[in-house]
Parts: C-alpha cells; sequence; structure tokens
C-alpha cells in the first residue's frame, strides 16, 4: 500500500502571500519572458541543493529561526499549468528542505507561481500536494484542481486555497475573509460557502507531477535563445579555461558561476573585483562606504577602495548592466589597488572618439596592457554590456598581469632562545617587496613537542632546537631556527664525568637522611655505577630546582643472593664554591644486569634558579668481591649414588647439587641443596630418603625427609628436586667446612 503524505500538515501555520491580477492577452515576448523566468528559477533551485532554503526565492522559511540550519535537499517536482487560460502558464514547484544533522527531520513546499508584470509573482504556498511513498527514493506527486463553472475562476482542490481571477482572490486557511491590498475583511459564510461551491462546480482535474522537473526544463528551454540554454553552466569554448580556473582558485562567486554570456550588472562585477582583490591580497576589506540605493556588501567594499565610483546623488544603481568603459575603469583602479599601476596609453580603436572622457585613459591602459581587447571591426563598443565569461576573463587576465607572486620569505625570530612555556614572534618579509599576497598560509614547526607554532607565535614546549617554516599562498617558504631552554637558565656542570663510583650495599642504613661524610661499618662492594650525565631536570618550578643524573651500572658481584637498591654520595656547590646540598641520593629503579642504565635526582630547595652549579660524587671503600669470597664456607657430599625402594618403587639419587651464594641481609653465605637421579615410582611418589648437613665436628645443623611426586619425573625417569622452602638458604659460616649426605629412610 502506498504511503500518503501530505505537504499541508507541516506548514498549515506558515502565512500564504496573496496575487490580485486581472485577465490579459499575452503578447509573444512576454510568453517568451516569463519562460526564461521560469528557466532560471527551476535551474537555480537545482544547483541550490545543499544550500540554505533561504537561498532561493522559493523558501516559506524566512521567518522562522529553527530552520537557519536546514538545507535544500530536492526538488520535487517543476511543471507548467496556465490555470487562468490568459497564454502565461503558471509553474507548480515543490522541493524538501531538511536538517543538515537528520535527514528524518524534513520539510515540504509547495508552491503556485506566475509572472506578472515582468517578474515571478508567488500566488500561494502550502498547496495540497498527495506524495505517494513508492520506497526507496521513489515518490509520486498528484494535485488536484477545480475549475469554476463560468470557466474563469480556478481553485487547487481543497477547501483550504484557491485561486480566483476576481477580487476576491484568495489564498489561505479556511477562514472567513478575502484579502484587498493587504487587509483582511471578514466575509460572511454565506458568501464564502456560495463563492466555494461555484469554484468547485466546474470538476476536477488531476495532475501528476512525477518526474517533471527534467521535462519542464525541456519545455521551457526551446522557449529560450539556444545560445543562453547552452552556455547557463557552461561558458563559451575560448572563455572555459579561465573560467574553469577562476572557479578553482576561488574567485568567481558562486552567483556568477552559470548564466555565463549574460550581462553582468555593476554590484555583481564588484562581487568579481572584491574575491579577486581579497584572494591575492589574502586580507578582507573592512571598510565599506554606503550608497542610498544598496547595502550591497560588495559594492560597499569596492567603493572603500576607491575602486568605483557612484552615478551622482550617492547612488550606485547595482542592477544597471555594466557597459565595457566602466568595467576597464574598474580594472585599471582594481589594478592599482593590487600594486601595479598600469601604463599610460591611448585607446587604438575605430570607435575611441565615442569613449567617454573619464573612461579614455583607463581603457587605453587595459588593452595595452592585454586585459580587454576590442570586438568586431576594430571597435570597443564603448557603451555595450560586458557579459558574466568577459568579466572572468579579464579578471584572470589582469591577475596574471596585476598581481605579483612572492618567491622567497626571510624568517627573522624576534628571539633566538627561548624558555619553556615562553612565546617569541618570527617577523616574515616577502620577496620580492612588492609581493601583491604578503600573508602568511601556513606555519610549520619540525617537533610539535618542542615548539608549536600559530600565526607566526612560538610556543617553547621542552628543550631542544626546532625549525619554524612559513608557506606563502604563492608558494613561497622560508624557515629559521629557535632553541627553546628549560623553564629557568639552571645551569649545571659536574666533575670529572664520566666518573666511576663503588656501589656499595650498606646493611640495615637508611640512606635518605644520611649526611654525604657519614661512613658505614664494613660495607660491601656489590658492584660499580659509572655516573656519565647530570642536567637540570625540566621539573623545575619557582621554588625547587632538580639535577637529574644518569649513568650504568658498569659491574655487578652476580654471587650475591639479593638485588638491592643502589646510591650515590654527592655534593652541589654554586659559584662561589659554597656547598648548597651534601647528601645521598637513591637511584630510581634497581639495575640488575651489567650495561643497565639508572639515573637519580638530587632535589635543591630555595636556591637561585638563574645560577651556575657544580655537582661531585664521592667514591666509598668496601670489602669487594675477592675479600669476601676469600672467607666462603666448603661444603662436601657424600651418599652418592644411593637406591632407596619401597612400596612405591624405586629412586637412585645419583648427584647432590650445592649452591653458595652471598647473602647481604645475613651478612653470610647461604646454601641451596638440591637432588639429581632416576626413578621408577608408584602413583604418586618415589620412596622417601632424608639428607643431613654436618659442620666440621660432625653435629648435624640441618636435615630433612624429601621424595619425588609423580610430577616431578620426567619421561625418561630422570628427576630434579629441591628440598622445602624452608630448608633453602641455610645460613652458613665464613671459613667453616660442611658435609651433605643423604641415606634411606628408616
Amino acid at each position: 500500500m502506498k504511503k500518503r503524505l501530505c505537504s499541508m500538515g507541516l506548514f498549515a501555520a506558515l502565512a500564504l502571500t496573496v496575487a490580485v491580477f486581472c485577465p490579459v492577452t499575452a503578447e509573444a515576448s512576454a510568453v517568451d519572458d516569463a519562460y526564461r523566468a521560469y528557466y532560471d528559477f527551476v535551474q537555480t533551485e537545482l544547483d541550490s541543493i545543499g544550500l540554505p532554503p533561504t537561498d532561493v526565492p522559493s523558501s516559506e522559511l524566512t521567518g522562522y529561526d529553527f530552520y537557519v540550519n536546514w538545507v535544500n535537499q530536492k526538488v520535487c517536482y517543476a511543471q507548467l499549468i496556465d490555470f487562468d487560460q490568459n497564454g502565461i502558464p503558471e509553474l507548480v514547484f515543490g522541493k524538501n528542505v531538511g536538517d543538515k544533522g537528520d535527514s528524518v527531520a524534513s520539510a515540504l513546499i509547495d508552491c503556485v507561481y506566475t509572472y506578472q508584470n515582468g517578474k515571478m509573482v508567488r500566488l500561494t504556498g502550502g498547496i495540497p500536494v498527495d506524495r505517494s511513498y513508492l520506497g526507496g527514493d521513489n515518490y509520486e506527486y498528484e494535485m488536484k484542481v477545480s475549475t469554476g463553472s463560468d470557466r474563469r475562476k480556478y481553485a487547487v482542490y481543497s477547501t483550504d486555497v484557491y485561486i480566483s481571477q476576481d477580487v476576491f482572490s484568495s489564498t489561505g486557511e479556511m477562514h472567513y475573509y478575502y484579502v484587498d491590498d493587504n487587509s483582511s475583511v471578514e466575509m460572511p459564510h454565506a458568501t464564502w460557502y456560495a463563492r466555494l461551491q461555484q469554484l468547485t462546480s466546474g470538476g476536477e482535474k488531476t495532475y501528476d507531477l512525477r518526474n517533471t522537473v527534467q521535462s519542464t526544463l525541456n519545455t521551457l528551454a526551446t522557449r529560450v535563445d539556444p545560445d543562453y540554454v547552452a552556455h547557463y553552466r557552461t561558458p563559451s569554448a575560448w572563455a572555459a579555461a579561465d573560467v574553469e580556473n577562476g572557479i578553482a582558485a576561488g574567485i568567481v562567486p558562486r552567483q556568477l558561476q552559470y548564466k555565463f554570456n549574460t550581462p553582468i550588472t555593476r554590484a555583481d562585477f564588484c562581487a568579481l573585483a572584491v574575491s579577486l582583490h581579497e584572494n591575492s591580497t589574502g586580507r578582507t576589506i573592512g571598510a565599506k562606504v554606503e550608497f542610498s540605493d544598496t547595502k550591497d556588501i560588495n559594492v560597499r567594499k569596492m567603493g572603500s577602495l576607491g575602486v568605483i565610483q557612484g552615478v551622482g546623488d550617492g547612488k550606485f544603481a547595482p542592477n544597471e548592466l555594466l557597459t565595457r568603459e566602466q568595467a576597464a575603469v574598474i580594472l585599471s583602479n582594481l589594478s592599482s589597488k593590487l600594486g601595479t599601476e598600469l601604463k599610460a596609453a591611448s585607446p587604438a580603436f575605430t570607435d575611441s572618439s565615442a569613449i567617454s572622457s573619464w573612461a579614455n585613459a583607463q581603457v587605453g591602459q587595459v588593452q595595452a596592457a592585454g586585459i580587454m581587447n576590442g570586438i568586431e571591426g576594430g571597435k570597443f563598443d564603448p557603451q555595450g554590456s560586458y557579459t558574466r565569461e568577459q568579466s572572468i576573463v579579464t579578471i584572470m587576465r589582469m591577475r596574471q598581469i596585476s598581481v605579483v607572486k612572492g618567491e622567497r620569505l626571510e624568517l627573522t625570530p624576534s628571539e633566538e632562545s627561548i624558555r619553556e612555556g615562553t612565546t617569541c614572534s618570527v617577523d616574515v618579509k616577502v620577496y620580492p617587496e612588492n609581493t601583491t599576497n604578503r600573508t602568511i598560509k601556513e606555519w610549520k614547526t619540525s617537533d610539535s613537542m618542542i615548539a608549536t607554532v600559530n600565526g607566526g607565535v612560538v610556543t617553547g614546549k621542552r628543550r631542544g632546537e626546532v625549525t619554524i617554516t612559513a608557506v606563502s599562498p604563492d608558494g613561497a617558504t622560508g624557515s629559521c631556527t629557535i632553541t627553546v631552554l628549560p623553564a629557568y637558565q639552571f645551569d649545571v656542570q659536574a666533575e670529572r664525568l664520566p666518573v666511576t663510583l663503588n656501589c656499595l650495599y650498606l646493611k640495615d642504613e637508611d640512606w635518605e637522611d644520611q649526611d654525604y661524610d657519614f661512613v658505614p661499618s664494613d660495607p660491601i662492594i656489590a658492584g660499580t655505577l659509572q655516573v656519565t650525565d647530570v642536567e637540570p631536570s625540566t621539573w623545575t618550578s619557582d621554588n625547587l630546582a632538580v639535577i637529574e643524573v644518569d649513568g650504568t651500572l658498569t659491574s655487578l658481584n652476580e654471587d650475591f643472593r639479593f638485588a638491592f637498591q643502589s646510591y650515590l654520595k654527592c655534593q652541589v656547590k654554586d659559584e662561589s664554591g659554597k656547598v648548597i646540598y651534601s647528601g645521598v641520593v637513591d637511584t630510581h629503579g634497581t639495575p640488575n644486569s651489567v650495561g643497565d642504565s639508572f639515573s637519580a635526582s638530587i632535589y635543591l630547595n630555595d636556591v637561585d634558579l638563574e645560577g651556575s652549579y657544580t655537582v661531585s660524587f664521592r667514591n666509598d671503600s668496601g670489602k669487594d668481591a675477592g675479600e669476601v669470597q676469600a672467607a666462603a664456607p666448603e661444603v662436601r657430599v657424600e651418599g652418592v649414588p644411593l637406591t632407596v625402594t619401597d612400596k612405591n618403587g624405586t629412586a637412585t639419587i645419583e648427584e647432590i647439587g650445592t649452591e653458595l651464594s652471598y647473602s647481604t641481609y645475613g651478612d653470610c653465605y647461604e646454601l641451596d641443596i638440591s637432588f639429581r637421579g632416576t626413578a621408577d615410582c608408584g602413583d604418586y611418589s618415589t620412596p622417601k630418603f632424608v639428607w643431613e648437613l654436618l659442620d666440621s665436628s660432625g653435629e648435624v645443623v640441618g636435615s630433612g625427609t624429601t621424595y619425588a611426586s609423580s610430577w616431578d619425573i620426567e619421561d625418561d625417569g630422570s628427576f630434579f628436586i629441591e628440598p622445602g622452602y624452608s630448608y633453602r638458604g641455610i645460613d652458613l659460616e665464613n671459613g667453616e667446612s660442611y658435609t651433605v649426605r643423604v641415606r634411606a629412610d628408616e
């Protein structure tokens, strides 16, 4: 089933205009003018798809703020119907407008236009058109019309809207009024009803409006000059390249991108001139001159530059057609405002004597410059009209002659170095010096992490060097280099870098609060650190300075069981040699392997952040690896191989592992015991066996019973096990002798 949609619902509240007219006999020229007006109207509506509905004359939304962001979505139909049978048809027109952000939200515009007194006149809006939805983007549009019994009155088929030929012509909702000279007078209901009966008694006719836009355009085109139709959207071949380039460069305004061979008005030529000037200079014309007969912004801008003059009495005559000699004057003046004075020359045309005295010099200039040429027979035709495509071509010619392109940029920063968080400006000189567009199209930075640039203002982000580049609209470039310093000029140096320091493990000491000169008893050298660099930190603030220290772990005693937190002893002196910091700092993180990097931070409070400081490091002595390992205990093994058997199977202990490591926590060596062998066991485990650790006097100082579980035994029957956690890391005495032995569990 078709879905029926009617346009009256949404726009019932929209005011409907009125047209009062009398029947006339149409001359052929008037009919042709109507066809051309309708042709322009439909073409403009098609061109406006995607643009705000207020940009085209059929809009009924201009008084409603909430439609300001809507666009013309679709032209639905355009059909010619001669309602009053006067030889000049009316145009029935409909389109959809909708919210750009929501395709579901839309409004329907349905109108009837006529042509009267040299212009299109809107008879009514909100006509009842039935929209039949066929799925997808397919619709059918139908309108019913009634004719009066006297064949002189016509009503759009509805009790709400009608069009009449008499003085009571009225459109609107079903109110008892007639409208005359914009005044509303109440009409008796009986009179109104009688009129309505008379209007609807003549019969009905249904118009199928589907797919009539292009067919209507084709019909209209048959009554319009073929050359006008051919060049409505396509310029003449001789002008095509310049028109295409002008549109691509953004110089040809949208309202001049069609009807290329029609004469241009004075106001439209001003729009073209303003577009060229602002596009070429990169600057918007701010000042404006007032004329009493126009508020056109482009006319007022050209007036402010002195490019145009009025026609007298403060008027400009914006809608009059531009003459060729007027165009020559505007072009010459515009070239001067762009920075290029055209050379003086006398016009050399066969009709030069017909050129007005006020335009004679400028016509000679534009002819000599090759901007404007003559027409047939060597004439200039000074008072002749000037077409849109001619205007565009000469504007583009003048652009080539009058616009000086930039070739090179020279960038000079106000400061060669800036601090983090501060800014500097970059001055730009454009060469040659008479370049028309001296603006900058783009600013670029080689590293936005170091510095950003916006409109020629550079902001430092972090320490480093950055290249700032400017690009002109003509493609000319230039660069400069800026160095970003820390937020403060906090200068730090270090003595004897790189410097190698003993890395001491300091048992039971809290080093954060220890003094630089403190030396613990019996320290152990766990490895060596090499300090490679010191520099101010970016964390510096108004009351705190931070020195960052970097280096690597160059050696490590891998026999030490536990990882350790390395530290640095350091002093900081100011320029006078005064010690402003002396103490111990821990490194960030724990270096685990030779070659690992480390860092440390020295915090300085209440120091002069503009001063220079020197950092020195102290190297403490302690027991090195050789001294500690010389006192290592001796561990022997007895009782292997050992085979034990019971109901669970058989296990053979083939090897006892003894691993010694130095514990900085216990300040002694520790022993880890392990057992390796083969087994043939039951479902859960091998037979148990006993291990014992004896000192040199034969006293058992450690023992335990263990076995291999089924999951400890590999497919080939081998196993490797260690005693429980409580029997690992057994403390031993330095220089003592020990024996590990195994036996079967009794």
